[in-house]
């Protein structure tokens, strides 16, 4: 009995002699003290259940008698129960034999479980084994039965394996040791199904088998509750034995990499002695040995002379969800910097670092951009709202790498499939901006890589597993000497291990950790029994769970705290989550150090958090099977204490650390932080315009949210709505625009339900609903009077009157010129950049394209000052129509591609089109309609995808110009016909562009061919004239 169990109990007896002494000290005394009494009971109970619950992978089996409700019936109940307690021993027996459990008789069944008390690499396969012991052992009973009462007795037995939660259930006066999950449940519906006298198992059952018996493949089995059929399969026999590992390397030799390493060497060695930036992707499976290559490759390059830069990074899950968290981290490695430096430690670091390579604005820029906050410099302060602050700070982090590969580099990147995707864009994007330098990038990563980013633009190798000879040679340099094991085993291993070399490592040390492999003396030994005692795992999981199962309990509650933490944990935040668990007899420093000799942990050296002791997994999979472990209801509060530990202790530096928080706080189950720290993060991603982070990060956001958090989600939705906008999904924008003005307006925030309005009407202007446009346009420009902000109030002013009056330039004029004085008087940069562009498209209405050109160097200067790619981007495009229309047509083509690679760069689908449609105008005009097909064939794809109803009449003028060129004169002018008969609102930019098509058209046809011409499909639908340009231009 545990020393619970004792406290319980004389608790319980304690209690019960209070009863019997309620006539002498009256209800009121008696109810006092039993009140206390049952207070600490409660409290005791809870702690044993606690510490009695367990996750576990175990083999759980099911034996019944067929039929013995019926065959009760024909017996006296003293005789039944004569029988069964006579085929008891024939259902037990086997179980205990093999290592099992019995954990309740029910009548006429056994339930047993194998690795419930310790798991073993072989449970599947112990359970199967006492399956067929039952049936071949109970076959004396049956002929005895048979000839004594002429009577069939018959069994079934059913079998499955799983995860399940072992404890002791019911209360202090009655309960039973029991599994519960649908893994308990699974099994008996095996014993259901089973055929008479056969054993019945599940597919989870019989792939830890290994071959150990002979299978016969069921019809798939449909079970109540189940979405899909389960696959079974029925036991037939014994056979020899063998079986399937799995497992994972620590650092041993590096063997059968050499044809792989010299494939790094020659790329490298072309890559910075032809100044050819290189990217390099090496794919592998967890433990395949892409890390040990990484690390011979590392210790090569020290080697070469001059000794080349080398820049290094090791992503992690938290990555992913991070906006440039990969390229923070290169630079927090390379220049030391700490998580828990102050921030003035970490701007010298960042700054001394940068600073050999930008001019300290720029670094600061930069090192701002990254999260390393230099929000205190006003340069920054100026800056970094704007909306197009990311992308200057991008170009300078360009300038940045420009710099640093002027020598021989090398960028070294492990887990890169944990990236997020604003780091690997940046890097990938590499290759095209420096494609001259001396700079090799590579990148180690799993195949899900693949999965989630399908089309890397970059050299793709795959790490294969080691063949036997060479995992042979692994075993050999492994042990560190030359005698060999007995063939047997190394066979076992080399099976086993299907050549992954971190699986035959794990293997090795296992068997070490459980003496079957003995160093004595200088030399490894085996223990003569070693048939009997190896305990070798059929799956990795089973493998890990097993050298788990082996740890002490007090170092296994240890681990088990750390794994919530993740593959690297500090001792501090370790000894404070402690606190919260069960108390422990050895201090924590000892069990640390009994888990490093034991390999199971590794010190990490420096530490991330100066003054926390950093310690890490061995590998990510045994902290996952470890947290696999760990009762939901304990992950929950542990993870909860740590998010509170890391806010806490990060302090002003959380900011850099969102998604890790909320991480936490999300499996902790307080989703409300969660949600704070993610819209946080999300904001910030956006303002570096990583627009697919946000995005993911917003959409994450909204799910976390309760619906009573009324302006949390207006606010969430609102940014995710200019997500959706600028990565080109409308429908997506104008539904969580709608969703966002109505929770803004029920929380009384009128400023942000008119932001809302303003994006909302925005792309109904786009999709041609004018009139809807305009009255979200007046809802839009009433709430932001409402809520007295004057910027916003302007905003919409001039987008009404823009609307309303789109004919009356002098008042059109005249409000754009009251509103620069008003965003000049405010020193809103980015909405005064926004009005002399607007400014500029207004005069290029009216012919006055010296005006235009004027108003558009003026924004595109602007715009530049802030780092608003947007901006640049539109201000170019437009420049490109500006010197179109002057007959500039090389100086057109050239303003155009440079926006085009802009719009690619961030993501602007809608600014793609236009600039491709710019390209194409300029490139018909100098002649090469050939060169401006393609163009005009991909804009035409946006153009319909995003239902862009303007800028697609632009591109079926365009395709007349094509038919012109190519000689159909016909079907230009029907082309021009629709144009001129749907240009309803008269815009002017499709006006001039018509007017010039249509005289170069009528020159070519009679004035009645090109009358008639114009009416022939001049009311056909828009998807039939997009169908018609298909074919044309096919």
């Amino acid at each position: 009995m545990t020393s619970h169990q004792q406290e319980i109990q004389a608790l319980l007896s304690a209690i019960a002699a209070q009863e019997n002494l309620r006539p002498i000290l009256g209800d009121a005394v008696v109810d006092a003290t039993i009140s206390v009494l049952k207070e600490k009971l409660t409290a005791l109970q809870a702690q044993a259940q606690a510490a009695s619950e367990k996750r576990k992978l175990v083999t759980i089996l099911f034996c019944d008698i067929k039929g013995s409700t019926a065959l009760a019936e024909r017996f006296d109940p003293e005789e039944w129960a004569d029988i069964m307690n006579q085929v008891f021993p024939y259902l037990i027996d086997p179980v205990y034999r093999n290592q099992g459990i019995v954990a309740r008789l029910m009548g006429d069944a056994i339930l047993a479980f194998f690795g419930a008390d310790v798991v073993r690499e072989d449970d599947a396969i112990r359970g199967v084994q006492a399956g067929l012991e039952i049936i071949r052992g109970i076959e004396e009973f049956r002929q005895k039965m048979l000839r004594e009462y002429g009577i069939e007795f018959n069994i079934r037995v059913g079998l499955n394996s799983g995860l399940v939660l072992l404890g002791q259930i019911g209360s202090a006066q009655k309960g039973e040791f029991t599994a519960m999950g649908d893994t308990i449940n699974l099994a008996a519906r095996m014993e259901q199904n089973a055929p008479t006298d056969g054993i019945l198992i599940t597919a989870e059952t019989a792939q830890l088998l290994g071959g150990h018996f002979e299978l016969e493949a069921q019809p798939p089995l449909i079970i109540k509750g189940k979405d899909e059929p389960i696959s079974t399969f029925r036991v037939l026999r014994r056979l020899t034995p063998s079986t399937l590992l799995s497992n994972q390397p620590t650092a041993a030799p590096m063997i059968g990499r050499q044809k792989e390493l010299r494939t790094l060497q020659d790329a490298w060695l072309q890559a910075t002695q032809n100044a050819q930036t290189s990217i390099m992707l090496m794919i592998g499976e967890t433990g395949v040995g892409k890390t040990r290559l990484l690390q011979e490759f590392y210790h090569w390059l020290q080697g070469q002379q001059p000794t080349p830069t080398i820049y290094s990074a090791r992503c992690t899950p938290e990555h992913s969800l991070t906006a440039f968290g990969l390229l923070r981290q290169i630079f927090q490695t390379t220049w030391n910097i700490q998580s828990n430096d102050d921030l003035s430690t970490v701007r010298q670091k960042f700054i001394a670092g940068m600073r050999k390579h930008l001019p300290l604005d720029r670094a600061q820029m930069v090192g701002q951009f990254l999260g390393f906050d230099f929000s205190h410099v006003p340069a920054v302060q100026n800056l970094q709202n704007s909306p197009t602050f990311a992308d200057l700070a991008q170009s300078y982090l360009l300038q940045a790498f420009r710099s640093i590969t002027q020598t021989p580099t090398t960028l070294l990147i492990e887990d890169l499939h944990w990236t997020d995707r604003s780091s690997i864009e940046f890097l990938l994007a590499l290759k095209t901006e420096l494609p001259n330098q001396p700079l090799f990038l590579l990148g180690m990563a799993r195949p899900t890589i693949q999965e989630i980013m399908p089309d890397l633009p970059c050299t793709l190798h795959s790490l294969a597993p080691l063949s036997n000879e060479d995992g042979h040679s692994l075993i050999q340099q492994t042990l560190g000497q030359s005698q060999q094991l007995p063939k047997e085993l190394e066979n076992i291993i080399l099976y086993k291990s299907k050549g992954n070399p971190y699986y035959i490592n794990e293997l090795i040390k296992m068997l070490i950790q459980q003496g079957t492999l003995i160093h004595d003396q200088g030399q490894w030994k085996t223990r003569a029994e070693w048939h009997q005692t190896l305990r070798i795992p059929t799956t990795l999981q089973a493998l890990l769970q097993a050298r788990l199962d082996s740890l002490p309990a007090e170092e296994l509650q240890i681990l088990q705290i750390a794994s919530v933490m993740g593959e690297r944990f500090w001792q501090t935040a370790l000894a404070i989550l402690q606190e919260t668990d069960a108390p422990l007899e050895h201090d924590l420093p000892t069990l640390l150090t009994n888990l490093q000799h034991r390999q199971v942990i590794l010190p990490s050296v420096p530490s991330s958090l100066p003054g926390h002791n950093e310690f890490l997994f061995e590998h990510d999979l045994l902290r996952s099977v470890t947290y696999e472990t760990v009762l939901l209801k304990r992950r929950n509060k542990l993870h909860l204490h740590l998010a509170e530990w890391l806010a806490q202790t990060l302090g002003e530096r959380q900011s850099e650390f969102g998604p890790l928080i909320a991480q936490h706080y999300e499996k902790g189950g307080d989703n409300l932080k969660a949600a704070y720290y993610l819209l946080q993060t999300a904001k910030q991603a956006y303002q570096r315009n990583a627009y697919k982070t946000a995005r993911s990060l917003l959409e994450h956001t909204l799910e976390l949210l309760p619906e009573t958090e009324i302006h949390q989600r207006a606010e969430a939705g609102f940014y995710l709505g200019k997500c959706y906008d600028v990565l080109g999904q409308y429908e997506a924008t104008q539904a969580i625009m709608n969703t966002s003005t109505a929770l803004a307006l029920q929380s009384q925030d009128f400023l942000l339900a008119s932001k809302c309005l303003q994006i909302d009407s925005w792309i109904d202007q786009q999709q041609g609903r004018l009139e809807e446009s305009k009255r979200k346009l007046r809802l839009a420009l009433q709430y932001a009077q409402e809520a007295q902000d004057e910027i916003q109030t302007v905003i919409c002013q001039i987008l009404l009157i823009g609307q309303e009056n789109s004919h009356d330039y002098d008042k059109i004029i005249a409000n754009y010129l009251n509103a620069i004085q008003i965003f000049a008087k405010h020193n809103d940069l980015s909405h005064l950049a926004t009005t002399h562009l607007n400014l500029g498209n207004l005069y290029i209405g009216q012919k006055q394209f010296l005006q235009a050109v004027e108003h558009y160097q003026i924004a595109l200067e602007t715009y530049q000052s802030i780092g608003n790619s947007w901006g640049v981007e539109n201000c170019l495009n437009n420049l490109s129509i500006a010197s179109s229309y002057q007959g500039q047509y090389v100086e057109a083509q050239n303003y155009a591609q440079q926006a085009l690679l802009i719009a690619e760069d961030i993501g602007d689908r809608e600014g793609i089109a236009l600039t491709l449609i710019s390209q194409v105008h300029a490139l018909h005009h100098l002649g090469q309609p050939t060169s401006a097909r393609p163009l005009l064939r991909r804009a035409l794809s946006i153009i319909q995808q995003m239902d862009l109803v303007i800028l697609s009449l632009e591109a079926i003028l365009c395709t007349a110009t094509q038919m012109r060129f190519a000689g159909n004169a016909e079907t230009a002018a029907e082309l021009i016909g629709y144009v001129q008969s749907n240009n309803t609102e008269k815009n002017p930019e499709i006006e001039l562009l018509l007017e010039a098509e249509s005289q170069h058209v009528a020159t070519l046809l009679t004035p009645e061919s090109f009358q008639a011409a114009k009416q022939r499909r001049s009311t056909q639908s828009r998807s039939d004239i997009f169908s018609l340009i298909e074919s044309l231009l096919s």
